[in-house]
């Protein structure tokens, strides 16, 4: 395995539509890396809204390399992404993050430090501490992550591929361009694309790890309803990856991590109404699991917005 050597270079890539606003950030987040990248390859999955433009605004700084993928779908628009990328190592990033100044540095640091590693997925924090669903939604994550990692406080290797979360991660160009993201299955906005891929991508190689210093803040969903919606088709999506590809991500028993604080540096709210909020989330997976059952057709899950 090649290691890690000073001229090794990063190609960031990001997916996005309709996030105008919040791509804005994004890339400016990418403007400010103490370490810079090879080329930013942003993939505008149909856009209506100003994602062009914005794109444009950052040309003068940034070595943006601006794709049009009109068929709407997350999948699709990371597939077409791969096929531009051109650095030793590929960075992802969702349109909605914000990276840490020192992201790109700690990327690279980490396949000095560790050369067998083909792949690696960093914390996601929230960048909305204060507001209840959010909080909500970023604990179960952490409860998830905990399940698939040793510490999550600590380097360490994966025990799956079900936690490879492609908002913030980073793989070898000459191991990841050997695969695509399926688009089987109306996977939309709930992620499981990541979960699909996920699974071959271990399967492949178990030299994927965990790097708690590779950091981005993401806009974890801020109302209620939108935290309840996801989780329904996210349930829905767990049910149709069981059936069409045999993955039971319930095999896994996930448990609240028990010293979340010292790593995400603030407490979630103590009111009655995130606790109440907390107990009946994952009802939703589950009646989303039951509505996959019982329909036999095909149904589409909403796309990202």
């Amino acid at each position: 395995m090649i290691g890690y050597n000073i001229a090794m270079k990063v190609s960031v890539l990001v997916a996005t539509r309709n996030r105008a606003r919040l791509l804005k950030h994004c890339l400016h987040s990418l403007q400010n890396q103490t370490t810079p990248p090879l080329e930013i390859v942003v993939v505008d999955n149909d856009s209506t809204d100003d994602t062009r433009t914005v794109c444009d605004g950052f040309k003068q700084t940034l070595p943006i390399v601006y794709q049009k993928e009109r068929r709407v779908g997350l999948p699709f628009s990371r597939n077409r992404s791969l096929q531009f990328a051109r650095g030793d190592l590929w960075a992802f990033i969702d349109d909605d993050c914000i990276a840490n100044p020192e992201w790109l540095k700690q990327i690279l640091a980490h396949f000095q430090q560790y050369p067998q590693t083909v792949g690696v997925i960093g914390i996601t924090l929230n960048a909305c501490p204060i507001n209840i669903s959010s909080c909500v939604e970023y604990v179960y994550y952490l409860r998830w992550l905990d399940n698939h990692v040793a510490d999550v406080h600590d380097v360490g290797k994966l025990s799956s591929g079900f936690c490879i979360d492609f908002k913030n991660a980073a793989f070898r160009a000459s191991f990841i361009k050997q695969f695509r993201f399926s688009t089987n299955a109306p996977y939309g906005d709930v992620g499981d694309e990541d979960v699909e891929i996920g699974y071959r991508l271990y399967r492949a190689s178990q030299n994927i790890y965990y790097n708690p210093n590779i950091r981005v803040t993401h806009r974890y969903s801020t109302t209620i309803q939108r935290l309840f919606v996801r989780n329904f088709w996210n349930g829905y999506a767990n049910q149709v990856l069981y059936r069409t590809h045999g993955l039971n991500v319930r095999t896994f028993k996930p448990k609240f991590p028990t010293n979340q604080s010292a790593l995400v540096k603030h407490k979630v709210p103590s009111a009655v109404s995130y606790k109440i909020i907390r107990t009946i989330y994952p009802l939703f997976s589950r009646f989303g699991r039951l509505y996959a059952l019982t329909n036999t057709k095909k149904l589409s899950i909403p796309k990202r917005t």
